[in-house]
């Protein structure tokens, strides 16, 4: 049976390559790597663009990456990454966990070693081939620099 979809295992193959090659490019950037402390990686969005992974799949996609790179032995000391506040705001809300909108030490982050990682996920097909393509960003928010961007790719051919 042919399908322009990418095969599930093949996800997951492509979310572990990419959250490995993640990591180990954020800790080899000078501004993080040499900063004396952990800094903080808010994770931001990652938008869906293929037309065609579900939304489904590709939650499953974006949740193991998110969860590779919070336990990644790679990071341990260099990266902290947090949840963005707006979800944890709402949680302790429908909770009744809090009485007041700070609900994390620090209430306000650095603006100087905080950073969000943002990216999109594109699908190209050609024929019996779709290329996957997932581009991310490190934005820096003292300056909104983007201090880090590369893509991580992935082929599937409806003939393997």
């Amino acid at each position: 049976l042919d399908s322009a979809k990418v095969l599930p295992a093949s996800l997951m193959e492509f979310s572990d390559q990419a959250s490995r090659r993640i990591v180990q490019d954020l800790v080899e950037l000078p501004r993080i790597r040499d900063d004396a402390g952990r800094v903080t990686v808010i994770l931001g969005d990652i938008n869906n663009k293929t037309g065609i992974v579900s939304s489904t799949e590709f939650e499953v996609v974006t949740a193991r990456l998110r969860n590779n790179l919070i336990n990644s032995g790679t990071a341990k000391g260099t990266l902290r990454f947090v949840e963005r506040r707006a979800r944890m705001i709402d949680l302790a809300a429908r909770e009744g966990v809090a009485s007041d909108q700070v609900l994390a030490d620090p209430p306000d982050y650095n603006p100087n070693t905080t950073y969000a990682l943002n990216g999109d996920f594109f699908r190209i097909g050609r024929g019996e081939t779709n290329q996957y393509y997932m581009e991310v960003q490190l934005v820096h928010f003292a300056s909104n620099e983007i201090v880090f961007s590369d893509r991580y790719d992935a082929k599937h051919s409806t003939k393997d």
